[in-house]
């Protein structure tokens, strides 16, 4: 496997793996395809966007943006996406990305889903610490 840098030619592929693969696991809202498809355009050409390339194959992939917070204009980068394909969790893939995410560090990572909470956030602990919570009141 290799990491690669993304470009406008990767976009229909992430935009399928996004919307096939990773939002049935997180399924939180339904998919807006012109925000989906602006969302990676704008990661692609303002910010970072790394694949994790098994030949041809992409079995991982992270987007980048600048953010800020809503008090503050001081930027950081922030994840809009990071996705490992089922098949390609048990290989090195989250570590390569990892290791092209802290290329630009400081950079605020989250966990976007309610299922596997505690085991994505026991990895995300590898790399970094926690820096607050979000909770969902029903």
């Amino acid at each position: 496997m290799k990491l690669d840098l993304a470009g406008p030619q990767h976009a229909a592929a992430i935009y399928q793996i996004l919307t096939e693969e990773m939002h049935p696991e997180v399924g939180r809202g339904r998919i807006n395809p012109g925000k989906v498809w602006d969302r990676i355009n704008d990661c692609i050409t303002d910010g970072f966007v790394y694949l994790i390339l098994d030949g041809e194959t992409i079995a991982a992939t992270v987007g980048l943006i600048e953010a800020c917070s809503w008090w503050s204009d001081d930027n950081y980068l922030a994840d809009s996406w990071i996705f490992v394909r089922p098949a390609y969790r048990k290989t090195r893939a989250i570590f390569m990305l990892m290791r092209a995410i802290k290329r630009h560090a400081p950079v605020y990572i989250g966990i976007g889903s309610d299922k596997d909470i505690e085991r994505k956030a026991k990895l995300f602990e590898r790399f970094g610490r926690p820096v607050g919570i979000q909770y969902k009141v029903d």
